[in-house]
Order: structure tokens, then C-alpha cells, then sequence
């Protein structure tokens, strides 16, 4: 019967190799930085003018956008109130009709 032949193998300790990440990441951040100073200094407004109605836009975006949030915040916590308040008047209302029961009956 012919030998069987078998690889040796060698144990060793795997260790992560950080610096490859790391730097992809760096040169990922450093090319969206620069785009990003790209847009900002880009004219894309030809006149004065064009400048202004596109803040204008910007602002009325924004500003509706708030006020939506706003509105949404102060409608929850007034169904919370109203919860409670309900939830309180509930348990006020049993507690009453507990004390009106004891006194009917003595």
C-alpha cells in the first residue's frame, strides 16, 4: 500500500490587519470633505437674483418643515394629557362609587 502523503500544518495567530481599513477610510473622509468644499464654493446662482428666490425657497422648505415637527410634538403631548386626565378621572370616579358602596351598605 503506497504512503499517504499529508500536509503539515502550521497553527498561528490571525491577526486583523487594521491599517488596510483604516486606510480606506481616511482617503473615504478625505474625498468627501473635499467634495463637499466643492459644492460650497460653486457658484450655481447666475444673478442676484436667482440667488435670492432660491434662499427664499430654501427658508419657506425649512420653515414648514419645523412647523410640521412642531405641530406634531404638541398634538402628542396633548393626547398624552388627555390620556392621563381621562385615566385619572376614571380611577377618581371608581374610587367614589367604592366609598359611595361602603356608606349604602352600613
Amino acid at each position: 500500500m503506497p504512503n499517504i502523503k499529508t500536509k503539515t500544518t502550521v497553527k498561528d495567530i490571525k491577526v486583523l490587519d487594521k491599517s488596510a481599513g483604516l486606510s480606506k477610510s481616511i482617503k473615504d473622509a478625505f474625498v468627501r470633505t473635499k467634495d463637499k468644499a466643492e459644492e460650497t464654493q460653486q457658484s450655481t446662482h447666475d444673478t442676484p437674483h436667482a440667488y435670492a428666490t432660491d434662499k427664499a425657497s430654501e427658508n419657506a422648505k425649512e420653515l414648514t418643515s419645523v412647523t410640521a415637527y412642531k405641530a406634531e410634538r404638541f398634538g402628542r403631548k396633548s393626547t398624552k394629557k388627555v390620556y392621563n386626565d381621562i385615566k385619572a378621572f376614571r380611577k377618581n370616579r371608581k374610587a367614589e362609587k367604592v366609598t359611595d358602596n361602603t356608606i349604602k351598605t352600613v
